[in-house]
């Protein structure tokens, strides 16, 4: 199970560099080792989630993204609980579930109560995204000023402001400021240049953003 969770972690890796092929390989080699241990089906879990859902199987991506939660709860573990639902919310929030509200507030909720600030301050990002999607700008941006104080105080905050500077310059946007929304796109973009080797995800995200506000 040990050697499942560490492949679990590679995976992750790669996959954050874009390696989906690698990824998967590693995944693969992980269910077999996984045995009947928590820990490490509820990490590969919310891996094939990733997988499934950046290769777009969306179906495939919301079981496995539901089955992480499911492992991570019944394990009683609050850090692998938050970690299943974070990976989640790119599944749930992308794929617009019906719950989505709620499961966002209870993660919040949880990330306070593990005192783990990296994780509020992403959650507080999606908050700030999903209050913008309802036409609530200013609920946003005092979420996404929240969030930018919780990671101001993390030693190595670049990929969190970068997010939440991503998600600013939408909000801008959508308010029809886009003067305003540029420096927080431009910020974003060098933020995730400047770290060598970019998610290109949030890369694309970051670059399709400013695209739309020039």
């Amino acid at each position: 199970p040990l050697r499942a969770r560490a492949l679990a972690l590679q995976g992750a890796c790669s996959l954050h560099r874009g390696d989906l092929h690698g990824a998967l390989a590693l995944a693969a080699e992980g269910d077999l080792l996984a045995g009947e241990d928590l820990t490490a089906l509820a990490e590969l879990a919310a891996l094939k989630s990733h997988l499934n859902f950046f290769s777009g199987s969306y179906a495939a991506a919301l079981a496995e993204a539901e089955l992480a939660v499911e492992l991570a709860d019944r394990s009683g573990d609050l850090l692998l609980r938050v970690f299943a639902r974070r990976i989640g919310c790119v599944v749930f929030g992308n794929m617009g579930v019906a719950s989505w509200p709620e499961r966002l507030q209870v993660l919040l909720d949880m990330t306070i109560a593990a005192g783990e600030p990296w994780e509020e301050a992403m959650s507080r990002n999606d908050l700030a995204h999903l209050r913008m999607e309802h036409g609530d700008i200013a609920g946003a941006e005092a979420e996404l000023a929240r969030a930018e104080a919780v990671v101001s105080a993390l030693p190595r905050h670049s990929f969190a402001l970068a997010v939440v500077n991503c998600t600013r310059a939408e909000v801008r946007l959508r308010a029809e400021r886009p003067q305003e929304a540029l420096p927080d796109a431009d910020r974003a973009v060098a933020l995730l240049i400047a770290m060598g080797d970019p998610n290109p995800y949030l890369l694309g995200m970051a670059v399709l953003v400013k695209v739309q506000v020039l």
